[in-house]
């Protein structure tokens, strides 16, 4: 079993995490490196779009 996990952030909350987006997987089947990088950007994407 595998598991990605992306922090998202509120500008009202300084650096506190309110949310988290997640991904879990067979070993075999869940491409960590690709997965994890688009992720990432997902939450970075939801984190600017909270502070607009």
């Amino acid at each position: 079993m595998s598991a990605v996990a992306a922090p998202v952030y509120a500008p009202d909350r300084g650096s506190r995490p309110i949310a988290a987006i997640s991904v879990t997987g067979g070993t075999r089947r869940l491409d960590v490196d690709r997965i994890g990088a688009r992720l990432c950007a997902a939450a970075r994407a939801i984190t600017r779009s909270l502070s607009v």
